[in-house]
């Protein structure tokens, strides 16, 4: 049984923003109770890595770190990022290198 490449990237981004949405609410449980807190590093990694928009909706949901304009400035630009390149990706792909190329 082959298992499609796209799938396998859905999946991936599936986990990482869990996993990202989980951390970013466990951050705030840790702030509410006074106990150590994750590192903003980590949050930045998580959100590089895929999951800014799990970031994004658990700082919503939770409403964790939607006040530190320092912390929004590098988390959104790690968004505009994302966005630009999915943007990229999409317009190549239309432009005649075929996204589906890479997957097979």
């Amino acid at each position: 049984m082959q298992i499609n490449a796209f799938l396998l990237v859905l999946i991936f981004f599936y986990l990482i923003n869990s996993i990202t949405l989980i951390i970013f609410a466990f951050d705030k449980y840790c702030a509410i109770k006074d106990k150590n807190r994750v590192p903003e590093r980590n949050l930045y990694l998580f959100s590089l890595i895929g999951g800014w928009f799990g970031g994004w909706v658990s700082m919503y949901l939770f409403r964790h770190k939607t006040n530190k304009t320092a912390f929004l400035i590098r988390f959104y630009t790690i968004g505009l990022g994302w966005f630009v390149g999915l943007f990229g990706l999409i317009n190549w792909s239309e432009t005649g290198l075929q996204f589906s190329h890479f997957f097979n």
